[in-house]
């Protein structure tokens, strides 16, 4: 019966872990009740199919640099001017020109802080890596 099937989807669901692999069966479980007639039996599925995406998504690897390393020149962080300034020109959108080569890749800094720069700099920014060895 469909309340069955739900239980049982539902515990498979709740069995996903990083530490176990995955077979490939339980993945073509999933995906086929993606297509049931029954709309709760739909529902289960999607969030099992994020649950396989967040598990085999890799882990960021965090780059630690001063400002000067990024800007090549130095800087001083500790004043405090709020707006645009020469310094945090980099991170606005108006002056990107995108990478054309894959060492050019490498040594982009995407922030993902859009507070940093705008009244003043910490001492050390922590941004995510972009090297291929990451998603290898």
């Amino acid at each position: 019966t469909w309340r069955q099937q739900e239980t049982t989807i539902s515990l498979l669901w709740l069995l996903l872990q990083k530490r176990v692999s995955i077979p490939l069966p339980c993945i073509q479980t999933f995906v086929d009740f993606l297509v049931h007639d029954n709309v709760e039996l739909r529902k289960i599925p999607e969030e099992g199919i994020a649950a396989f995406c967040r598990i085999q998504k890799p882990p960021r690897i965090y780059v630690e640099k001063t400002l000067d390393e990024i800007l090549q020149r130095p800087v001083n962080v500790d004043q405090c001017h709020p707006g645009d300034r020469d310094d945090n020109l980099w991170i606005t959108i108006n002056d990107y020109k995108p990478p054309k080569t894959q060492k050019e890749w490498e040594e982009t800094c995407f922030l993902d802080k859009s507070f940093h720069g705008y009244y003043k700099w910490p001492k050390i920014i922590r941004y995510p890596m972009n090297k291929r060895e990451r998603y290898t």
